[in-house]
């Protein structure tokens, strides 16, 4: 099963390193893999043994785009496409949400019924065309209809090819919306929008967590379109090889956390 890595620290560990004089060379961080979805990792330092709660900030598209790149990578082509679609579809709902923020407005997908594929890509063209002046081609929302089909009800696998080819049309349908985004909508407005959100992810982790002895870490340990610069002529093969190059050197600083939890029941 393929996941994505994540840089964390122990903060009582590094604390305690600071205050206490010829160890502030001590400070460590760790490099884990994380197989979580919703981009929440807990870890239990391998020195003093708290638990601490990672929470990766980035966007659930985004995450999902990682997750899908990662499994491209370990030549699962089939889950590749599920989290290629599921990306396309948090993104489609992230525009939506930010569109509506914008004009200071909230809109549930789920309680107003349109948490459908088909409602949810006919609200969103619309809103899209309405704020931007600009027709998103409907095809271009559902071009992964049939692969998706042909995956589950007649079980073909897909070729690499293919999910190259859906990853480039995911692509640049991102591409052309957040150059949008970027393009009409200040800056300030769409970045305090996605900050509410981050915001929003490790407030509810903090609530969760907050009569319990743990550490709630943050972390942007994925594919990020708007605190990044990314180059919008990357294609889905290009990016592929570049979080390759990146795993491949996380790699070999990353610890095994399984490992280490077999050890200390020992």
């Amino acid at each position: 099963m393929a996941g994505y890595y994540l840089n964390f620290t122990c903060l009582n560990c590094n604390e305690k390193a600071l205050s206490t004089k010829g160890c502030e060379n001590e400070i460590n961080s760790y490099i884990v893999k994380n197989y979580d979805m919703d981009g929440m990792l807990q870890v239990v330092c391998p020195k003093c043994n708290e638990i601490i709660i990672v929470v990766n900030q980035c966007l659930q598209f985004e995450i999902c785009l990682q997750c899908a790149i990662e499994r491209f990578l370990t030549n699962d082509y089939a889950e590749s496409v599920f989290l290629l679609a599921k990306s396309k579809e948090s993104f489609v709902e992230f525009v939506i949400d930010l569109l509506c923020y914008e004009k200071g407005k909230k809109f549930d997908l789920y309680k107003n019924g349109v948490h459908r594929s088909e409602r949810r890509y006919g609200f969103f063209v619309a809103s899209y065309f309405m704020r931007f002046g600009d027709i998103i081609n409907m095809r271009l929302l559902d071009s992964d209809a049939k692969l998706r089909n042909d995956i589950i009800h007649n079980g073909v696998y897909p070729k690499k090819q293919q999910v190259i080819d859906f990853g480039n049309s995911i692509l640049q349908f991102f591409y052309k919306v957040i150059d949008k985004i970027k393009s009409d909508i200040p800056t300030d407005v769409y970045m305090r929008y996605v900050h509410s959100i981050k915001q929003g992810k490790i407030d509810t982790y903090k609530q969760t967590f907050k009569d319990k002895k743990v550490q709630v870490q943050t972390v942007s340990d994925a594919i990020d379109f708007f605190t990044r610069n990314i180059d919008c002529d990357e294609g889905f093969e290009k990016l592929c090889s570049i979080i390759e190059e990146d795993n491949r050197m996380l790699a070999v600083h990353s610890i095994d956390l399984e490992a280490l939890n077999r050890k200390r029941r020992q």
